[in-house]
């Protein structure tokens, strides 16, 4: 399961003295088979005062030919507002 950030210092502004925080939280794994590996990232970030959220995935493969050469290919994918 995974942990979300929870020691984060508050901003206050303006008169109101209204607090500004981020949460941040993520998960991501990589598996190593025969010269293959793959990989995965998932985060959510919010921004506890405006109520504004992102989701972000990523992943990618890598193939090591050997002696000395990789091939890799990688793919990202954000979405404004869970």
């Amino acid at each position: 399961m995974p942990e979300c950030q929870r020691n984060v210092k508050y901003v206050t502004t303006g008169e109101s003295g209204e607090e500004v925080g981020t949460r941040n939280c993520g998960v991501g794994a990589h598996y190593d088979w025969n010269g293959v590996n793959v990989r995965g990232l998932v985060t959510i970030g919010r921004n506890t005062t405006e109520s504004g959220e992102i989701a972000q995935a990523s992943g990618g493969a890598q193939y090591q030919f050997p002696p000395n050469w990789t091939a890799s290919a990688a793919l990202r994918f954000e979405s404004p507002g869970i």
